[in-house]
């Protein structure tokens, strides 16, 4: 195996993949598909779901950006990993610079450290003219 693939799969998360509850910041409740070892250790209280819960609006829209942790591993500062943080809550209770225990593929749990919180985020979309002549811009005519 070449020492740039070698490199690349360490970038793989350890756990399996599970749909969480997110709450977005207006409180609304989505479901949204993370990696379950290190999403269940940045959020201490929110176990995987399964299936989607019935009280959520849906999955997650694409406009929407979640807030994260960047978290980088402290014995090999290459290695980082972004975890998505599911509440409010959580994400003002985290402190930068604090250590946590995550899963590393083919090795033993290694220590990682906050250096970003990142807030949510709402992508803004573009509603503009698409500039074909469809008829949206002609004057209406009154009788």
């Amino acid at each position: 195996m070449s020492a740039r693939r070698q490199q690349e799969t360490r970038y793989f998360m350890a756990g399996s993949n599970r749909k969480f509850k997110y709450v977005s910041d207006d409180g609304s409740e989505y479901s949204v598909f993370r990696d379950e070892s290190n999403t269940e250790t940045l959020n201490a209280d929110f176990e995987d779901v399964g299936t989607i819960p019935d009280n959520t609006v849906g999955s997650l829209k694409d406009f929407y950006e979640t807030r994260y942790a960047l978290l980088q591993q402290v014995s090999n500062p290459n290695i980082k990993r972004k975890v998505t943080i599911l509440s409010p809550d959580i994400f003002a209770a985290l402190d930068g610079g604090t250590d946590f225990s995550l899963a590393v593929v083919g090795a033993t749990a290694q220590n990682f450290r906050i250096t970003s919180l990142i807030g949510e985020r709402r992508l803004r979309l573009f509603s503009g003219d698409s500039g074909q002549n469809d008829g949206d811009n002609e004057s209406i005519e009154e009788d």
